[in-house]
């Protein structure tokens, strides 16, 4: 038992590396930069009482991207959720609640202390969060437009901040 336990754990720090790793090998060509922040750490949750998950009093960060919009001069923050499924998983899955959970955490590190001190930079005065949902088919198995299991999930039910948005790259986006 120990074995397939310390197997399994393996395979899993290995395929989060590999969505870390494709994270950075796509973002890094439209200028984004990881930033130098804890990877996979968890924030605290402000908004306890809003958020669908009362019995988690925290939100992950997997990681943190951030470039800054050459014509506003923001700071763009993206709170990254990085996914990653086998196709059989993908099929049963239901996006709407992941989409929830990235939203909840958008909402709250728009005015966490602790996310800011962790992720923030100095020169960034006005500051944007969004939420990027990366969403990885690990056996490249899967077959079915994503864009169709995507379009089922409920935009309106999200809270975010006026400007924050939440992008998501699929198993598509990815092979593309």
């Amino acid at each position: 038992i120990r074995f397939i336990i310390e197997t399994y754990m393996a395979e899993t720090v290995n395929i989060s590396e590999m969505a870390l790793k494709l994270g950075e090998e796509i973002l890094s060509r439209f200028g984004w930069s990881l930033v130098d922040g804890p990877l996979d750490e968890n924030f605290p949750c402000d908004r306890i009482d809003l958020h669908q998950n009362k019995t988690a009093k925290t939100h992950p960060t997997d990681c943190v991207f951030r470039y800054v919009d050459p014509y506003s001069m923001e700071g763009n923050y993206f709170l990254t959720d990085l996914k990653s499924y086998s196709a059989k998983t993908l099929e049963s899955k239901q996006l709407n609640p992941v989409v929830r959970r990235i939203a909840d955490a958008v909402e709250c590190a728009a005015t966490s202390t602790v996310w800011k001190q962790r992720y923030q930079q100095e020169e960034d005065q006005d500051v944007i969060v969004h939420g990027l949902l990366i969403i990885y088919n690990h056996d490249n198995q899967y077959d079915k437009d994503f864009r169709d299991k995507l379009s089922a999930v409920l935009p309106r039910s999200h809270h975010l901040p006026a400007r924050s948005r939440i992008y998501v790259i699929g198993p598509d986006d990815i092979a593309y």
